[in-house]
């Protein structure tokens, strides 16, 4: 979020109910990108993606990106694409 803000983003947090998979909104000109982090040892598997997916859309973002402390699985891998 601070890196973000640092660099000119506008950045802001969903609330911890309701989220929609969307931890942070991140705004720039025409970009809003919804953001989920994840501190997770376990590869992230298919519902970090179709949480953000659905997110995204909540949101109205026009990008999504996950954030993983770790790597993702084979199937979130080919769901995302």
């Amino acid at each position: 979020m601070e890196i973000l803000k640092q660099n000119g983003w506008e950045v802001k947090e969903t609330p911890n109910t309701g989220d929609q998979g969307v931890d942070l909104i991140a705004s720039i000109n025409d970009l809003r990108i919804c953001i989920k982090c994840k501190d997770h040892e376990k590869a992230i598997g298919n519902k970090a993606v179709q949480e953000i997916s659905a997110g995204k859309l909540f949101w109205k973002g026009t990008h999504s990106i996950i954030v993983p402390k770790s790597a993702f699985k084979k199937s979130a891998h080919q769901l995302a694409k």
